[in-house]
């Protein structure tokens, strides 16, 4: 047996290749940018081939820069964006250019499903999500109706993962984690052919491929693969797993309550659960990596561009470097919570917000400002607004485990202290960079028995640093939470008045 595993990540934009040890240490990257074509304003496709040959190109300079021969390779395992329409013929080559997770062709569709209300709750109940333009059931039924001789000649509708490892080991399969985006029926983890039929896809049950999960074999490396990849022939590729769940994956999330919390654009917040709940809330539950088990999200539409908002306009930086943040990280965590008396609501994104309450009205409040107000203040309040966000996310989720925190709010030291304040929950920072080739890496080494199961797999992951919550400042932030939930209910009204001003509406 080899000595290394390597763990993919193929994002919309960039990919990336890492190496990891059998004890999952972060050993060598590469990266490899991708390329979106984008058209008639909400289209956004990919080549398919040329994703390969992208993906060809990152491995080979992965085992260039890490000086491994292809016999040190134990196994590869996938993670990649998800969702989105990825087509083969029935030769298994491509039908069309791939139509992304953020193609935003079918909104009318989703409009017009959401005017049925029984089955667009339905589709919720049974799939754990409700429809976007970027889901692949959505994505289908527009493809049957607008591209009739194309959706004809497809054999095989899947995922980006799914198609990348169908190029490396010719089975065709899709992964559970992925297709329980949209596409499985999560009490029975099977395709819900009611379901394709009410919404008059009945053919679409005949084009998805077996399902596996994340830990499965997904097949050997050809040699035709291998050559391109600069690999050995036979090596063995996992079922992997989309994104955000590798992430999860990655960063700890194992055990029951166990969550990992994203800090990037949207402020993502990931639990593993043991029983799927059926709901009409603004989540969206996939299955986990682990068989038995879910994961259940919640993101806010925002989390660090509210940062950088504040950052870019009252600072005037225009680059976020290091030093930056060290000048955050040396003055923000110093100040008392609620300081100068300022609440700020960080529902900064154009689309609104999306959890823990749906309102594409909502829009960003700072409140309580005085001629005393320092920008350092407001900056410390956007934070808090941002934690506070996330601890209504995490309302209802029993604290039994440590936040585990990835994404670049995990980079110094100011977000996770206030996150861990806010919510009362000690907040860890991994040593790994790379958590969903990480993830995608631990489901490698399950699947060839590297460890006997996910519970003893836990010297896999390394904490850089701990940030214990302060009992002290979360009283306080006790004493402000009921008062930033209120101050949201009733900034309802305000956003709607706000939304048909800008409209140009008349009002009463």
């Amino acid at each position: 047996m080899g000595k290394y595993l390597i763990g993919i990540d193929a994002g919309t934009t960039n990919i990336k290749a890492v190496l990891f040890d059998a004890g999952g240490g972060q050993l060598c990257e590469a990266s490899e940018e991708n390329r979106v074509v984008t058209y008639n304003l909400s289209w956004a496709e990919q080549d398919m081939d040329e994703l390969w040959e992208h993906l060809a190109a990152c491995v080979r300079r992965l085992m260039t820069l890490s000086g491994a021969a292809p016999e040190d390779i134990m196994a590869v395992g996938l993670s990649a964006q998800g969702e989105g329409l990825w087509c083969l013929d029935a030769q298994g080559a491509p039908v069309r250019r791939a139509i992304l997770w953020n193609d935003g062709r079918a909104a009318g569709l989703v409009a017009k499903l959401k005017a049925d209300t029984e089955l667009y709750n339905e589709i919720k109940l049974q799939t754990g999500s409700y429809i976007k333009p970027g889901s692949t059931l959505t994505q289908i039924k527009w493809y049957k109706e607008n591209e009739p001789e194309l959706f004809a000649k497809t054999r095989t509708i899947f995922t980006c993962k799914d198609f990348l490892r169908y190029r490396m080991t010719g089975q065709l399969n899709w992964e559970m984690t992925d297709a329980s985006c949209s596409c499985l029926d999560l009490v029975a983890r099977a395709y819900p052919l009611d379901l394709f039929a009410r919404l008059g896809i009945p053919e679409a049950a005949g084009k998805l491929p077996p399902l596996i999960s994340g830990t499965d074999c997904g097949g050997w490396l050809t040699e035709t693969a291998a050559f391109a990849l600069g690999l050995r022939p036979g090596t063995p590729v996992s079922g992997g797993m989309i994104d955000v769940v590798a992430t999860a994956v990655g960063a700890g999330a194992l055990e029951t309550y166990s969550v990992c919390t994203i800090l990037g654009t949207t402020g993502m917040n990931l639990t593993v659960t043991e029983e799927y709940v059926p709901d009409l809330a603004f989540n969206g539950w996939e299955c986990h990596m682990e068989s038995g088990k879910w994961v259940k999200g919640m993101g806010m539409m925002s989390a660090m561009p509210n940062q950088n908002w504040a950052l870019q306009e009252l600072f005037g930086v225009r680059e976020f470097t290091p030093e930056v943040f060290a000048q955050i990280d040396a003055e923000l965590p110093s100040m008392r919570p609620g300081e100068g008396g300022l609440l700020y609501l960080p529902h900064i994104d154009p689309s609104g917000e999306r959890a823990p309450f749906f309102d594409p009205t909502a829009a960003a409040q700072l409140m309580g400002i005085k001629t005393t107000t320092t920008r350092g203040q407001i900056l410390h309040a956007v934070v808090e607004g941002v934690c506070l966000g996330l601890r209504s996310c995490l309302e209802n989720i029993p604290n039994v485990h440590p936040i585990l925190l990835s994404g670049g709010g995990a980079r110094g030291l100011t977000w996770p202290k206030i996150l861990a304040d806010c919510t009362g929950r000690d907040v860890l920072i991994c040593q790994s960079t790379e958590l969903a080739a990480k993830g995608a890496a631990l489901s490698a080494a399950l699947m060839i028995g590297l460890y006997p199961s996910c519970a003893e797999a836990k010297e896999f992951f390394r904490i850089r640093d701990t940030v214990r919550a302060d009992p002290a400042r979360t009283r306080q932030y006790d004493r402000i939470y009921p008062m930033y939930r209120r101050a949201q209910e009733l900034a309802g009204e305000f956003w709607t008045w706000r939304d048909k001003f800008l409209r140009g509406e008349d009002h009463d």
